[in-house]
């Protein structure tokens, strides 16, 4: 696999690890936000459990006061409470807008419904105490039907707010469990993907990249001085460093071959040289354009120039330079072409 496949493939991993903490921190914040919400909805559960056994609480406190005094304030503040602020009614309605459980709601119902019966035992004390009869109304609000009447009301409210207590409970540890089960994702995640990170540094990084960038430019190095017998060791990966290593080795081999003709060349001019060195005869040869490429020392004596001073120049000119009455002696007739 090339370096660039497997880079790709573990930034794929790695970006794909992300978004899974992402997700996995998302489903944190939702869950947080749905447990305060919860957990708001339970205490307003709780307070309205409270309010129901307050508006009762307070319709007792007032209609004892009304028959022990005969204070017409607290009458009046009786009726004011059943039929204009109705705390109790307002609670049962709001707790049916929330939904409630049905087994929860019951428990309400249940205890209004107490309460609901306890005022029809109210309104006869209070016909009792208008008949100035005050014994029969003490007797009716603090006699022991009526404390076990509202022994029943609390009772159910009790129940209601046990149900909502243990449902906040649990609903409290499934929270922290859930949490537990994001935040130990989200820590893993995040240590698979360092330890990718860092998989993919010292893997694609160094061992794979830098390292064999040193080795190739080393070798580079060396070929470029001469050093052709410097051997070039190419793994058996299919990446790029390998096509690098490959293309160095052919490199090398060009150079050496280029290196071997080159000599070969070198010993043949060598080798025609000292014969054209050693004939008697005056010997100079030109170039295809006319030009003196080369004079044996017979053909510099025979001349008057040395090598240095013809080669490169026009041979006919320098020779052939007029016939011999001062007419310029053409090149198309020269005999030496």
């Amino acid at each position: 696999m090339s370096l660039f496949s497997t880079f790709r493939n573990i930034v794929i991993i790695i970006v794909s690890l992300f978004c899974l903490v992402s997700f996995s921190v998302y489903r944190m914040n939702m869950l947080e936000k749905a447990h305060g919400r919860a957990l708001s909805q339970q205490a307003e559960l709780r307070e309205l459990g409270e309010k129901l056994a307050w508006g009762s609480d307070y319709l007792t406190d007032e209609i004892r006061r009304h028959v022990q005094f005969g204070d017409m304030s607290h009458y009046y503040n009786f009726w004011n409470e059943v039929n204009v602020n109705r705390s109790r009614d307002k609670a049962v309605e709001r707790l049916k807008e929330l939904k409630v459980l049905p087994s929860d709601l019951a428990y309400i119902e249940e205890a209004k419904g107490y309460s609901d019966h306890l005022i029809e035992t109210e309104v006869k004390a209070m016909e009792a105490v208008e008949s100035n009869d005050l014994d029969e109304a003490r007797r009716l609000v603090f006699g022991e039907y009526y404390g076990e009447q509202k022994g029943l009301i609390l009772g159910d409210i009790k129940k209601f707010q046990g149900t909502v207590n243990a449902r906040a409970q649990a609903l409290t540890e499934h929270f922290h469990n859930e949490m537990s089960f994001f935040m130990m994702l989200t820590n893993l995640l995040l240590l698979v993907s360092g330890v990718l990170v860092l998989f993919l540094v010292y893997s694609i990084g160094i061992r794979r990249l830098l390292n064999p960038l040193k080795y190739l430019t080393h070798i580079m190095q060396e070929l470029v001085q001469g050093n052709l017998e410097i051997p070039i060791q190419v793994s058996g990966r299919r990446d790029e460093m390998s096509e690098m290593g490959q293309a160095l080795q052919v490199f090398k081999e060009n150079a050496i071959e280029k290196q071997t003709a080159e000599l070969e060349l070198f010993r043949v001019n060598r080798s025609r040289s000292l014969i054209l060195e050693s004939v008697g005869e005056g010997i100079y040869g030109l170039g295809l354009d006319g030009q003196v490429a080369f004079l044996n020392p017979m053909a510099e004596k025979l001349l008057g120039y040395s090598l240095e001073e013809l080669k490169g120049k026009p041979a006919h000119l320098l020779i052939h330079h007029s016939k011999s009455d001062g007419r310029p002696y053409p090149i198309d007739e020269c005999p030496v072409y």
